[in-house]
């Protein structure tokens, strides 16, 4: 019998319900929390973390915190989509904690790519997709 994957979506209200409707349509399962008493329980029973900055706040950057360092101690995949990193300090500097606890894959458009690596922000032996008019996948 094949495991559907459990995927805790930490996104952005923008992107909650398309993000949960394309974990559904390719098998997974999506679990979208806001509660920090929950994010660690989650974050070490989930498959993979999905970690987006898109509408971040000071409550949900800790969701994060737990989640990330709950996967990285179950040893599960997490991604970091760094939305509007280059823009503004508060996003910023989350990112900049959430890379140094090491993704498995950092995603974002290439403005937000392009500052990261220009800033030495992602680690070796990251995975890194950078989306646009035309995709870019490598390893750092």
């Amino acid at each position: 019998m094949q495991k559907t994957p459990l995927v805790m979506c930490l996104t952005n209200t923008v992107a909650a319900n398309f993000t949960a409707n394309v974990v559904l349509a390719v098998g997974g399962r999506p679990a979208m929390i806001e509660e920090p008493s929950e994010a660690a329980e989650l974050g070490a029973k989930a498959d993979a973390v999905l970690v987006n900055l898109g509408t971040v706040n000071p409550r949900q950057a800790e969701v994060m915190r737990a989640a990330v360092q709950a996967a990285n101690a179950a040893k599960t995949p997490w991604t970091l989509d760094p939305v509007a990193v280059h823009l503004l300090g508060f996003r910023r500097e989350l990112a900049r904690e959430l890379l140094a606890l090491r993704p498995a894959l950092v995603r974002g458009n290439h403005a937000e790519i392009d500052f990261l690596v220009a800033q030495d922000r992602i680690l070796p032996g990251t995975a890194v997709l950078a989306t646009g008019a035309v995709d870019r996948v490598w390893r750092v």
